[in-house]
């Protein structure tokens, strides 16, 4: 499905007041226009968000001084997961630089 040719599609902003790993606060309306932005969407606990990582660590790596800002949104399937000091240690142990928001 592909939107209507034309249409001003803008990525939405992330809610204030979230905890942030590796940064202190994005916001699109900065980042669109100066870099290409990927926004992942992952858990620390689930095997197909580890099984990506590596991917998405590389492209970090390899494209960040070419413009890409790779920002992750830590989306926990499980309680335990939601508790921003497990997160940080996950996201800290995994070795992931790239910002991170944590989505309550």
């Amino acid at each position: 499905m592909r939107p209507p040719q034309g249409a001003d599609i803008t990525a939405p902003e992330f809610p204030p007041k979230m905890d942030w790993v590796n940064a202190a606060f994005l916001r699109m309306d900065r980042l669109l226009g100066q870099s290409c932005v990927l926004v992942e969407f992952f858990d620390t606990a689930r095997i197909n968000s580890l099984r990506t990582l590596p991917y998405v660590k590389g492209w970090h790596a390899r494209y960040a001084e070419h413009g890409l800002r790779v920002v992750g949104v830590n989306s926990p399937g499980y309680s335990f997961g939601r508790d921003p000091g497990v997160a940080r240690s996950a996201i800290e142990r995994l070795g992931i630089e790239h910002p991170v928001v944590l989505d309550p």
